[in-house]
């Protein structure tokens, strides 16, 4: 009753709402009976119109439908009555009355009256308001760079990757997708590698209300490694093999901040395993396994 007189207008009228039932699909329901309690129980209503309601009985499922004249919406829902007795039809009535007052408590919660302003001295130019919450929010991620693999002769490889972050204060939560293609040179021939994978991480950023800013990951993956051997000649077989790798890597490095996007540069250091080497007949082996150094350029964009 207290959301209905909420929205009601601010001069109810006495008589009570015009209600309309028609029950001729529900045996045993005496309309104009529900019409009089539904009347009481709606008294508080200034309407916009008449309420028209309709019910329909299927065994014991009660269908009830009508139209909300104050939210000009309609309503419906169905339930499960017990067998009939003699207090069905205020059961009825009290039915109908709940579809109305949860509308006008959901229209109460989605539009609340407006609060009066605060009682007190106003403030002074001097006071200022409290910084702005750090709301969590999604980010889309685009990054490209390098990577440096087996240090004792390197080699280069190629990488991009995008992620979905999400943002809560400084803390910072990653899904990651990424792949890699490189290529070692040897005199026999030329190794090329490439991997792909997926993984998790979590991460910190330092200075969040600042324009430039700084942050950090941590990430775990797991993905499919493949190396392709290119001889240099008809001479040098060739062969290529497959499997599965799991890497970690730890990134940091600056970021600047706009409006909804961000940018940065990373610095990465991180393993490879388990052992992945590609075997080149008579010159140096290239391993992918072990530790290996990057740097990549990243774009993001997403909710502020």
């Amino acid at each position: 009753m207290v959301c209905a007189a909420a929205l009601a207008a601010a001069e109810p009228v006495a008589a009570g709402p015009i209600i309309r039932v028609d029950a001729a699909a529900c045996a045993g329901v005496d309309a104009r009976e529900v019409e009089r309690l539904l009347a009481i129980e709606l008294e508080t209503l200034a309407p916009a119109g008449p309420i028209d309601v309709t019910l329909a009985c299927a065994g014991s499922r009660l269908r009830m439908a009508a139209r909300d004249p104050l939210l000009n919406r309609a309503l419906m829902r169905e339930v499960e009555l017990a067998p009939p007795d003699p207090g069905r039809d205020r059961t009825i009535a009290l039915l109908v009355s709940q579809l109305f007052l949860a509308s006008w408590a959901e229209e109460f919660l989605e539009h609340p009256l407006p609060r009066p302003p605060p009682v007190g001295p106003a403030p002074g130019p001097a006071a200022s308001a409290p910084p702005a919450a750090h709301r969590p929010a999604w980010e889309a991620r685009l990054a490209a760079g390098a990577r440096l693999r087996d240090w004792a002769a390197p080699a280069v490889a190629q990488d991009v990757s995008v992620a979905a972050v999400r943002r809560a204060g400084v803390g910072r939560f990653l899904l990651t997708a990424g792949f890699e293609r490189g290529a070692a040179g040897r005199s026999a021939g030329s190794a090329i590698w490439t991997i792909g994978d997926v993984g998790v991480g979590l991460g910190r950023n330092w200075r969040p209300d600042a324009r430039l800013q700084f942050q950090a990951a941590l990430t775990g993956s797991a993905g499919l490694a493949q190396v392709h051997g290119a001889p240099a000649s008809a001479a040098t077989a060739g062969s290529s093999v497959r499997g599965v790798v799991g890497q970690a890597a730890l990134s940091a490095g600056p970021e600047v901040v706009w409006d909804r996007g961000r940018g940065g540069l990373d610095v990465e250091l991180g393993a490879t395993w388990p052992g992945a080497t590609a075997r080149i007949s008579g010159d140096r082996d290239v391993r992918l396994a072990g530790a290996w150094a990057g740097a990549r350029l990243w774009i993001g964009w997403g909710q502020r």
